[in-house]
């Protein structure tokens, strides 16, 4: 079998009968220019919250600050009174406790108080023996607790005694905390009787320390 050569110019005219030359040409040719950007397209639905993460460990504390200045420094020594405004009729059962007057005051640092208190109770007629005592305490309804004998007067009188006018005046010292403190004036009623009126004033005077 013998073989026929072809030459270019056949090569291109068969090519060309077959139209498989203007697919080659077109598969070669360069590319184009790029087209102009399209339109955004729509933003799509926001999707749902994820979970909540755990809380995280709470950090270290930071340093402490500078301490402020010093206040001014309060008084050494102050007082404060108080006086009833009208008689106070003690509580006729035998024993009973009566409050005559109260004095709350703030002492600015720890130290002692000089109580003292001064008046008078109207002891009625009766056939019946008195005895009562009037004294400072630091609480309302503390008794007599046998402290020392200036803080307190006790009165006594024989049954049938005409009705008397009976002064008295104590004083204690009594240690006191920074801040609130309250001394008290009591009346203790040992022989129940009935009928006492009394009035009297309290001061409370304040010191930080006592004499050496």
């Amino acid at each position: 079998m013998v073989l026929t050569r072809f030459t270019l110019p056949q090569v291109v005219a068969t090519l060309a009968s077959t139209g498989i030359l203007a697919a080659g040409y077109t598969m070669l040719a360069p590319p184009g220019p790029q087209g102009p950007q399209g339109l955004q397209g729509p933003h799509g639905e926001q999707g749902v919250a994820g979970a909540e993460g755990p809380q995280a460990m709470q950090g270290p504390a930071g340093p402490q600050g500078p301490a402020g200045p010093a206040g001014p420094a309060g008084p050494s020594a102050a007082f404060k009174d108080a006086s009833t405004a009208d008689y106070v009729v003690p509580g006729a059962a035998p024993n009973e406790i009566t409050k005559l007057l109260s004095l709350p005051f703030r002492a600015p640092t720890p130290g002692w108080a000089y109580v003292t208190a001064s008046g008078y109770c109207n002891v009625p007629s009766e056939q019946a023996a008195t005895q009562y005592a009037v004294y400072l305490a630091s609480a309302a309804d503390a008794p007599h607790d046998g402290g020392p004998v200036a803080s307190a007067a006790f009165v006594r009188f024989p049954a049938g005694a005409t009705m008397l006018q009976v002064p008295f005046t104590v004083t204690r010292v009594l240690p006191v905390k920074s801040g609130h403190n309250q001394v008290f004036l009591n009346f203790q009623n040992f022989s129940g009787l009935a009928g006492y009126s009394c009035q009297a004033n309290l001061v409370a005077f304040f010191t930080a320390a006592k004499l050496p």
